[in-house]
């Protein structure tokens, strides 16, 4: 079978990651993203990256033809990308009705979920979402845990401070991070553990670089922030484990944040991050606990070759 794979960042659900996995399941995976992001993670799968102009629209457009499913990694998948390739919506919606998934793996969701649901509805597609979204689809929506790969555990040495980092990235931009808050609280955890701890706030590195500075640290605070309103009747986004969590708790790393935070992953709110941290801080082997069952957890759901096999079954 052949899949076209679309995404408009590489970034979003680790679209590499899921089509290797796919094509070591015997898929035939085109990979499809229309811009480079930040952070290099575009160049770790042979795909095809739209902004390189028109002979690579071309050949996007020759394996959208040739696909049997189309999966959509966050919903400018569907909403940016295809039709960046195929702007007739007769013959998009041809393409569609072989069937597929929409992954919701982004923020986008969040902007305005009504309008959202119903752009997913009118695709035909199936959908699965990462958990923090559930709350915006309907219930029975199959939960996605994107794909990470194991890296070896991290070397935490028993002595030095212990080291908190927030890596916002572009997503601070938005508020969805909650990174004013999470900068507050660090001067406070500074003035009363004083050399006993290093903090920094991470930016604008590449994939790479990012996956170090998350597994260097002792404890990483993802995204943790007052209910932020949304479009419509739909219950406010409060956080919840992203990818940039998830990688963290892959190396063996402590991850704090609020929202649909499933155990061992420690949550939180804007008002207790401080108690939350400083207890963490004064517990070297309860940080060491969290960060072995927070590693097994992601060894667990997000296994690349185990994410594959849920894609393969929700595929039509």
């Amino acid at each position: 079978m052949k899949i076209a794979l679309l995404a408009y960042l590489a970034t979003y659900g680790n679209a590499p990651l899921l089509a290797r996995a796919l094509a070591a399941r015997g898929y035939a995976v085109s990979l499809i993203v229309a811009r480079r992001d930040a952070y290099g993670f575009w160049r770790e799968y042979p795909g095809l990256l739209l902004e390189d102009g028109r002979p690579v629209r071309q050949a996007a457009r020759a394996a959208l033809d040739a696909a049997d499913r189309l999966v959509c990694l966050a919903l400018p998948g569907l909403t940016a990308v295809l039709p960046a390739v195929v702007p007739d919506r007769t013959e998009a919606r041809r393409i569609l009705e072989r069937g597929g998934l929409a992954i919701l793996s982004s923020s986008h969701l969040l902007r305005d979920p009504g309008a959202a649901c119903r752009c997913l509805a009118e695709s035909g597609l199936r959908i699965a979402a990462m958990n923090d979204k559930l709350p915006y689809l309907p219930a029975g929506t199959p939960v996605y845990w994107p794909p990470i790969a194991l890296p070896p555990e991290a070397d935490r040495p028993a002595a030095g401070p212990v080291r908190i980092a927030h890596t916002p990235g572009k997503s601070s931009r938005h508020g969805w991070k909650g990174t004013a808050g999470i900068e507050a609280v660090f001067p406070r955890l500074r003035e009363r553990f004083g050399s006993a701890i290093e903090t920094q706030i991470v930016r604008g590195l590449d994939h790479g670089e990012m996956l170090a500075r998350r597994a260097g640290a002792d404890i990483l605070v993802d995204q943790v922030l007052e209910p932020v309103p949304v479009a419509g009747s739909y219950p406010p986004y409060a956080g919840g484990i992203g990818k940039n969590g998830l990688e963290a708790a892959a190396a063996g790393t402590v991850v704090v944040a609020s929202g649909a935070v499933p155990p061992p992953l420690v949550r939180t709110d804007p008002d207790r991050l401080f108690d939350v941290l400083a207890a963490l801080i004064e517990d070297p082997d309860g940080r060491r606990t969290l960060g072995r069952v927070g590693r097994a957890f992601v060894a667990k759901h997000c296994d690349p070759a185990m994410v594959a096999q849920l894609v393969e079954g929700l595929l039509p």
